[in-house]
């Protein structure tokens, strides 16, 4: 199977990265392509010896990009849209962006997440059918064995706050916990403004690349965020045998939507003594189970309609004819 992904740069903790490496592991030949470094004779003789296209995307298609993606449908090649979390929020929240999107789905023969199910029913708010895949698991292990008798529990608390976004990361949580409880240490990492390391009890270390060091010393990850997927921070805490409190729920995790049931989890935080083997046990299921291999097969049942076929050939000559008129740039 040859598959061409599209849109996301291959980079870090990219979703469409973490599916790319499932899938090689199932030799799968996975190639990602800049559409604006390709010609277009080039693409064409790629996505006729593609079997899939997977585009990952958080913004407005320009003409150019929609013309070379209706191209490959119009060649055969089906488009799966892969979905994460930040991008059905833009869409939903933005007008021009929505319309967009559902433009763009009349060639999209599979909306397919690994997430959860809130990311489905937030596509059907927008009337396009989702399908859930298990959340697929990439480059995470079991930090030690998991013994039920686990080491004393460090009792820092860890939360992400980039800075520029600070009330989607639930920065007002975060000041009001620290406020609230001053012998508890708290990590903050990704402000490179550090507005909260005028506490006491506040390390704020900026931008971390690799946060494998940090972890030994935490024992407690808040994330209360406007919207999320399945984030990877979430994963590497509970592999880590860590405490997580998010305002979804997650097996693992200590859920929590307000102040007072986020002072009520860490006040049961601060009790316990042991790791969170329980966290642990849910990740290592992930792993051991077949996510991959479902993954594969539900690329694999996609089939391209005629119809669709026959949307693409016309948005083909629509959107080369806007681009040679130059009316607009994008979608």
């Amino acid at each position: 199977m040859n598959i061409l992904f599209i849109g996301e740069k291959p980079q870090g903790t990219a979703p469409t990265l973490t599916w790319a490496n499932a899938l090689s592991r199932l030799d799968v030949n996975c190639q990602f392509i800049d559409l604006h470094k390709t010609a277009t004779i080039d693409w064409i003789k790629k996505v006729r010896n593609a079997d899939f296209i997977i585009y990952q995307g958080y913004s407005k298609l320009d003409f150019f990009e929609v013309r070379q993606l209706a191209l490959a449908v119009f060649f055969g090649c089906p488009i799966i849209r892969k979905w994460s979390g930040s991008d059905i929020y833009y869409t939903i929240n933005d007008f021009d962006l929505c319309k967009s999107v559902k433009q763009f789905n009349k060639i999209i023969s599979l909306n397919l997440t690994s997430e959860h199910e809130g990311i489905i029913e937030e596509l059907s708010s927008i009337n396009i059918q989702g399908t859930l895949t298990p959340q697929v698991i990439n480059k995470i292990k079991i930090k030690n064995e998991i013994k039920v008798n686990s080491p004393a529990l460090k009792k820092s608390v860890l939360a992400y706050l980039p800075d520029g976004r600070y009330e989607f990361y639930g920065f007002s949580y975060i000041e009001s916990l620290i406020k609230s409880y001053p012998n508890i240490n708290f990590i903050i990492v990704a402000d490179k403004k550090h507005s909260l390391a005028k506490y006491k009890n506040v390390q704020s270390l900026g931008w971390i690349e690799n946060m494998e060091p940090i972890w030994k010393d935490i024992g407690l990850l808040i994330r209360m965020t406007t919207h999320d997927g399945f984030p990877r921070s979430i994963v590497e805490a509970l592999a880590y045998k860590k405490y997580v409190v998010h305002n979804r729920e997650y097996k693992g995790c200590w859920f929590a939507s307000s102040l007072e049931e986020l002072e009520k989890c860490l006040d049961k935080f601060t009790a316990l003594e042991i790791e969170n083997t329980v966290g642990a046990h849910v990740v290592k299921n992930l792993i051991s189970g077949d996510s991959d291999k479902q993954l594969y097969n539900k690329i694999q049942q996609v089939r391209l309609s005629p119809w669709k076929r026959s949307i693409a050939f016309f948005n083909v000559f629509k959107y080369t004819f806007f681009m040679k008129k130059g009316w607009y740039k994008t979608s």
